[in-house]
């Protein structure tokens, strides 16, 4: 089975690329400089690793021509973004897909999978859903919105008839990690947590890093082309997940908990994460061959939880964070769908 890959060398990818490989397949890593720590552990695992860019159609055709699936994993994660940093996370989330997807169309491509988001599908407020689900709130962050407009051409392309899979995975959680809960949990190792907390209803259906890279390779094995499914953890409060890391090693013990945040916070424009701005320098050693900035994805019901993370965080770490993360939404929480 020959795979054409983008994003095998982040958060999520790099350990695709490694069950990819190990299930005997051959993979040809999409990568902008070959040079790189992450390119180079990608390419020791045993993948082919080719330069280019999903920004730059043409420079995927070669590559791409003869692939009997093609994963597009790539994308741009990030938060407290300045104009020039939008500008690029709409050329990578919704061109590169409009440019990969359209690509493996016009090639024939027998079987394709996008890794999309549940954060297409908005707020959903305390009910839960599934995969019918339709939005019903405005996209509240740059990344939403970029990745709400790509999962919208991805099904454009199901119905052009391309073989296609959508993959939705909620927030991924592991080793690593540089999502919100990431840098939480690491301001609270080191001791740099205040003893509050907000919004301690909202739920998330967080899915650990490993279970998703385990479900993408299933799907783009055995799912049904022309879907589209949910990988999501089991749905936990925000209360949930702080009274667990409290009865860990840590200082940070919620002594008030603050109501849920209004419109006016939630949308951006002040944000109670921005209290995490003044330790944007703390950076723990991030190992070799993992990416700063990757895309987002996940996978199985019964995941990995919190305790988890707190155990294999304390040995690893990632970048400094980057912006102001938005942390009140409501996420989507099912079951997995499996044909």
């Amino acid at each position: 089975m020959k795979v054409f890959l983008t994003g095998g060398t982040g958060f999520i990818g790099h350990r695709l690329t490694k069950l990819l490989l190990s299930r005997g397949w051959s993979v040809t890593a999409l990568v902008r400089n070959p040079n790189t720590p992450q390119a180079q552990a990608v390419n020791r695992m045993g993948a082919h690793v080719t330069t280019g860019d999903i920004t730059d159609r043409e420079s995927m055709r070669a590559d791409m021509n003869g692939a009997d699936i093609v994963i597009h994993n790539a994308g741009h994660y990030e938060y407290g973004l300045s104009a020039a940093g939008r500008k690029r996370m709409q050329a990578v989330n919704v061109h590169g897909t409009e440019n990969v997807l359209g690509l493996a169309l016009e090639l024939g491509v027998l079987r394709a999978l996008y890794v999309s988001t549940i954060q297409a599908f908005g707020e959903t407020g305390s009910q839960m859903r599934d995969e019918t689900f339709t939005r019903i709130a405005p996209c509240r962050t740059t990344y939403e919105r970029t990745k709400t407009d790509a999962h919208a051409i991805a099904c454009h392309y199901q119905q052009r008839g391309l073989p296609l899979i959508i993959a939705c995975p909620s927030g991924v959680i592991g080793p690593n990690d540089h999502s919100v809960f990431g840098y939480f949990l690491r301001l609270y190792l080191n001791k740099l947590m205040p003893p509050l907390a907000w919004s301690p209803n909202t739920l998330f259906s967080l899915v650990e890093v490993s279970d998703l890279a385990k479900g993408i390779t299933l799907a783009a094995e055995k799912a049904r082309p022309g879907e589209t499914y949910f990988f999501c953890g089991e749905s936990k409060s925000f209360r949930e997940h702080l009274d667990y890391w409290a009865r860990r090693p840590g200082a940070f013990k919620v002594i008030m908990w603050l109501p849920r945040v209004s419109q006016h916070f939630r949308s951006g424009h002040w944000n109670l994460f921005n209290v995490l701005l003044a330790f944007r320098h703390l950076s723990l050693a991030r190992p070799s061959g993992v990416a700063q900035q990757t895309s987002i994805i996940p996978v199985r019901k019964q995941s990995m939880n919190s305790g988890g993370l707190i155990k294999q965080l304390r040995r690893c770490g990632s970048k400094p964070l980057t912006g102001s993360l938005n942390y009140s939404r409501r996420v989507i929480g099912t079951t997995s769908r499996r044909d």
